[in-house]
């Protein structure tokens, strides 16, 4: 006889580490699996604009979020204080272009499948600072809640005011 939990927990709700935080992305997305990811036009890949034969390892992108700050992983921690936020997109993609070419300039010493070859490293260091400028699009801002209703009156003279 098998016992059935009495209680789902969150990976069967499909959110196997959900967060709880006031964190959004800017179309109002919540994350999922402490991760929110970037939409298309904040999101930059190697092998769609140089081909397929640099791997997916090279990637930067940066994250909207719904009170108007910026992050470059889209991993979101429980603890604010620990995460780092920008105040613009051109902050946060500067910064995740730097974080990709320290990466790329370290994949040359690597070998295996991610290995950056000496003629390919000008084309990734040049193609990842050509993207920084590119345009985004204009995206669905999510409106912001209601304000919370009036506090209920607490004194005799606030009651009375009220009263016509």
């Amino acid at each position: 006889m098998s016992k059935k939990r009495p209680h789902d927990t969150a990976a069967e709700r499909g959110d196997p580490f959900p967060y709880k935080g006031p964190l959004r992305r800017v179309d109002g997305r919540a994350p999922f699996n402490h991760y929110l990811w970037p939409l298309g036009d904040d999101w930059f890949w190697a092998y769609n604009d140089l081909g397929r034969r640099f791997s997916s390892t090279w990637n930067f992108s940066a994250v909207a979020l719904a009170d108007g700050r910026w992050i470059v992983e889209g991993f979101v921690k429980d603890d604010e204080f620990a995460m780092e936020f920008f105040p613009s997109r051109e902050t946060a993609l500067r910064t995740a272009a730097a974080r990709l070419i320290r990466m790329i300039r370290r994949a040359r010493r690597w070998t295996g499948h991610d290995h950056v070859s000496a003629e390919d490293y000008p084309i990734l260091i040049a193609w990842t600072l050509e993207t920084i400028g590119r345009p985004a699009r204009e995206v669905f801002v999510a409106p912001p809640p209601p304000p919370p209703p009036p506090a209920p009156p607490t004194t005799l003279l606030e009651i009375m005011e009220r009263v016509p």
